[in-house]
């Protein structure tokens, strides 16, 4: 997962770098059930989900991005989806001090961990990760 804006809507707004930053953006957020949906973060090593201000509620991924894409403010998807707009500048990720937290998805029945790095992405199976945080 990543949090990321158009260069103009940060040109704009100015560029979230503490995770307190973001209640003065207007954000992008998904929703489900008529519930706005959190956004993971990692602060300090630690996973942690904020509720940012939810100025427009979208339940589409690609509506999400394209809003962000219109400068509308700031959203949280997955790489998958920026990669492409980051790789033509048309999408800024936002330098801060806490980072989006990877995922876990349901791919062919198995589960899978994505691993975002800074603009790739790599699957690993769930049963090869070793670690005290899963």
């Amino acid at each position: 997962m990543v949090i990321a804006a158009s260069p103009d809507y940060l040109a704009q707004h100015g560029t979230p770098h503490q995770l307190e930053d973001i209640d003065n953006h207007s954000c992008i957020v998904g929703y489900r059930r008529g519930q706005p949906l959190s956004w993971r973060v990692h602060v300090g090593g630690e996973p942690k989900r904020i509720s940012p201000p939810g100025t427009h509620q979208i339940s589409d991924g690609d509506s999400i991005v394209e809003a962000a894409l219109a400068g509308l403010g700031l959203c949280q998807m997955p790489m998958s989806l920026v990669r492409p707009h980051l790789a033509t500048g048309r999408f800024a990720p936002c330098s801060m001090t806490f980072h989006a937290s990877s995922s876990t998805c349901m791919l062919s029945g198995r589960r899978w961990r994505i691993c975002d790095q800074k603009y790739g992405t790599s699957l690993i199976p769930s049963w090869s990760l070793v670690s005290k945080a899963d």
